[in-house]
Order: structure tokens, then sequence, then C-alpha cells
């Protein structure tokens, strides 16, 4: 098989390299996770240990939280309540404020810069180190691990994901579990190309597919019109958009493969990953979860729904301490319902996360909403929000102060251009905060069919 040459491959070779030489502890760290998954007393003592190491390591070294140093004794004596006594934080204080949440010393070894995706509308640069990454392979292996016969390592593993790359391109990766990795992206290909990349996947037979939910919709759709077969993998796990049953079932008919979904976050990783009985169960051992009166910092009851809130407790380079998501869900102590996978953790329900988001018009045209952001967080701007009402777009848009009239200029045409083929009618508006809108829980959204102001 000879792949597509990828305008990603090399960055992707560069990472690989680079997580490669974390296997040793990765493999470690797995072998942890596997043990203390089930044991209930283990996951609770080292989420409170962590819990108060990160904690010390906050007040003492990241400038931001020097100023809440008097927390040190209630650390000792509860760790728990001195990260309730900590404000909570935003993705966008984070990018304003991002060196005052960094470590002093930060080391161009262990600690490198990471991007999100921008679909927040609040495009955001971080920082993480290799601890965090080790542990959230290790954890994701840990999980992964039961789902595919002979275990989690030696596998491939197919990625379907919305990526800037041309096609179809493979290579190993230590990190992923000694695995043969495939990652096909469809979108903005010829149709020629297309097809050709999709005929791919089943000679690649991969034991796993992680993808989109949109993406894997996609490509069952491309190959059920053109004939061309479909593998049979152990498990599909899907993440980054809410899963509709619609969609599960669709895929898991496509694939006869079950459907585990990963609730997740580029900042802090995977948040809880689906059990086989349904249930989300939340990475106790390196985070802990709160639920918040949305808008407020009061927690609410077990069982009562409110904005979900993260405490990262690995990544030493950044604290993401009491990290607001903007996502509403619910979550019930592990003791209160035992489950029949035998998870030690407690588990989250969704209510109201992102969605499976496509632009689509009137004719049947789609664009990414994932492509869309991108394209204008290839600008210096601090926020933007797309709106749709039928075939009519407005991109609002709140400039970097180093923006000039070129860039607005260019973002024009860049977007006229990704809109080209769908027939809309768009427009790139200048917007002060508060002209963006805001869904109808109240939360900031990058898109809004439906919408226009």
């Amino acid at each position: 098989m000879t792949p597509y040459i990828s305008a990603e491959e090399e960055t992707s070779r560069a990472e690989e390299r680079r997580l490669s030489s974390l296997l040793p502890r990765i493999f470690d760290l797995f072998d942890l996770y596997r043990r203390v998954g089930t044991d209930a007393q283990a996951v609770q003592a080292m989420r409170t240990e962590r819990l108060a190491r990160m904690l010390r390591h906050a007040l003492s070294e990241v400038p931001f939280y020097r100023r809440f140093a008097d927390l040190a004794t209630t650390v000792d004596d509860d760790p728990h309540l001195a990260l309730r006594a900590l404000p909570t934080r935003t993705k966008r204080e984070l990018a304003a404020g991002l060196r005052s949440h960094c470590a002093d010393k930060l080391s161009k070894e262990t600690d490198f810069a990471v991007r999100t995706s921008g679909t927040t509308g609040i495009p955001f640069r971080f920082v993480i180190d290799a601890e965090h990454l080790a542990h959230t392979i290790a954890q994701g292996l840990a999980h992964q691990e039961p789902a595919v016969r002979g275990g989690a390592f030696h596998l491939r593993k197919l990625e379907l994901y919305d990526r800037r790359h041309d096609g179809w391109f493979e290579y190993t990766s230590a990190a992923k579990g000694l695995a043969r990795v495939a990652s096909l992206s469809l979108r903005g290909l010829a149709s020629d190309r297309e097809h050709r990349a999709a005929g791919f996947v089943w000679r690649f037979a991969p034991d796993m597919i992680f993808c989109h939910p949109s993406q894997a919709c996609e490509l069952i759709g491309h190959c059920t019109e053109h004939g061309l077969p479909l593998p049979a993998p152990s498990v599909v796990y899907t993440s980054g958009e809410q899963l509709d049953a619609r969609d599960r079932a669709r895929i898991e008919s496509a694939f006869g493969a079950p459907v585990r979904d990963t609730y997740g976050m580029r900042e802090v990783g995977a948040i809880a990953h689906e059990c086989p009985s349904g249930r989300y169960h939340v990475m106790d051992e390196r985070l802990c979860v709160e639920i918040l009166d949305p808008g407020g910092d009061e927690p609410v009851p077990d069982g009562t729904a409110g904005e979900i809130v993260v405490t990262h407790l690995i990544n030493r380079a950044m604290p993401f301490l009491r990290y607001r998501t903007g996502d509403l869900g619910m979550i019930t102590a592990a003791d209160r319902l035992p489950c029949d996978c035998g998870r030690a953790s407690s588990t989250l329900t969704l209510t109201e996360g992102r969605k499976n988001w496509a632009i689509t018009f009137p004719g049947g045209e789609s664009v990414s909403v994932l492509t869309a952001s991108r394209a204008v967080r290839g600008f210096p701007v601090e926020r933007f929000q797309i709106l749709q009402q039928a075939a009519d777009i407005e991109v609002l848009v709140k400039w970097l102060p180093e923006a000039t009239g070129a860039d607005t200029a260019a973002l024009r045409s860049s977007l006229t251009e990704l809109f080209g083929d769908t027939g809309a009618r768009v427009r790139c508006t200048t917007a002060a905060d508060q002209d963006f809108v805001r869904s109808p829980s109240g939360k900031q959204s990058e898109f809004l069919a439906g919408v226009s102001r």
C-alpha cells in the first residue's frame, strides 16, 4: 500500500519521536491504572494525594496562585476543601493571563505549548508537560485493553478526524501501544482522491477505530454510496462531538462493533470514558470533577445538573485548577451506583455538550464547523462566532490589537473561498463582546444555526 504524502506528516513524525521517548513511563503507568481502576479506596487515596501535591506546587510555583499561599495549611488537612477555596477559571481568563498561570520554571525538554481547535470560539494556547501526556495515554490504554482480545498493545488503529492533511497516511506509534496507526481525513478532497483514500480502510483492517461521529458517518456514507467494503474492528471509539442515538446506531450497524464514547477536552485529556454498561466513568485517578451552579461557584447536590468544572492533577507546567468547561452534566459517586464493569470511579451524565456540528445549507452542502473554525483561527482574533440563518453566514470577529486591515480583507477572502461551493452569502463583521450571541442555555458557542442578529 502506498499512502499519500501528507502536509501534516513531518509534524506527526516529530511528535511521535517525542512521545516514543515516554514509552517506558507510559508502560509503568498503564500497569498502575490497570491495577487500581477497580479498587475504590485506592482510587480515592490516589486522587487525594495527587491533589495535595498539585496544590502545594501551584501555591508556591505558579504566580497567579501565590496569592492563595495561606491555604497551605488547609491543603495538609483537607486538599479538597482547599481546592474549593480557589476561584474557578475560564478559558478566556487563562488565555489572557497565560504566563501567570504557568509554573515559574519551564523546560523546553519536557514542557511545550499546545493549542485547541478553537471550536468554542476562543482560540487558546496552553502549556502541558511530558507527565501529562504519559498519564493521559497510559490511562487511555488501560481503558482500551478489555475491548480487544490480546490486550492494548501491538494493534492496528484507524483515526478518522477532520485534519488538515490530504487523505491517508500511516505511521508506527510506540506511545499509542506499539501500534500501527492510520490517519484518514475525507474533508475537502477531490472525489477521486477521497474514493481512493476510503478504499484503504478495508485493506488496513483496523482492530480499533478512533473518530469524530460525523467523520465516521461521512466515511460510512461514502463507502455505501460507492459500494466499498467497511472493516470489522473490535470497537469504535468516538470523541470530540456529542454522540446521538441515531449516529451511534448507524456506526455500530455499519462496522458491526460496539461504540464506546469519550468525553474530554484538549486541555485536560479524556474526562470520562464510556464502559460496556453505557456509563461514563470519570478519570478520578488524575482529575477532580465538580458540578457547579452554572454561572456561579456553588456546588450542586450529587445527581443534580450543573456546569462541569475540572481540576487536572498531573500537569505541573500549567495547572488547570477548577477549570470551567462550559458543558453541563451531573455526577454520581461510585459508591451510590456500583457498575457492572467493575470500575470504581464516579460516573458522569452529559446533559448538554458539544453537538455534532456541521454547517448544512438548504441545497444539502455542508462545511465542518471545525474546518471553518480553523480558517478563522489562522488570523489574529481574540474571539469569533459563526451564525447561520438558511443560506446566510455571518462571522463575528473580535480582533486582537495587532490585527490590520489586511487581516480583515484576507479573512473575508478565505471565508468566501471556504463557503464558495455552498452558495452561501457570507459576511465578516467586527464585533465587541456584547455582540456575541449566547445559546439558549447561556453557553458561549462558536456556531449557532437558525440565528441572525
